[in-house]
C-alpha cells in the first residue's frame, strides 16, 4: 500500500528542480527527445540559446514536475 506522502514525497508548493546533461536523440523547430541517464526526455521545449537540433548534441537540461527545458549546449 503507497500513502499519500510517499507518492508525493514534497509539499505541493515546492519546486524540485533536476538538472540532467543528456543527448539530443532527435528534434523538430521547437522540441527535443533528449537521451538521460535512465532514459529518455520527450517533449523538451528549448530556450532560444539552444539553436541546436543536431543528433548527439549534448544539452543542458532542467525538469520540474514533468516539464523540462533545454537550457545550454556542453562542450
Amino acid at each position: 500500500m503507497v500513502r499519500p506522502e510517499d507518492e508525493y514525497p514534497y509539499d505541493r508548493n515546492q519546486r524540485a528542480l533536476i538538472w540532467r546533461v543528456g543527448t539530443i536523440a532527435s528534434a523538430t523547430a521547437t522540441r527535443l527527445v533528449v537521451d538521460v541517464p535512465g532514459g529518455q526526455l520527450t517533449n523538451v521545449m528549448m530556450l532560444k540559446a539552444v539553436d541546436v537540433t543536431t543528433a548527439g548534441t549534448k544539452v543542458l537540461v532542467v525538469s520540474d514536475r514533468g516539464k523540462a527545458v533545454a537550457i545550454g549546449i556542453v562542450k
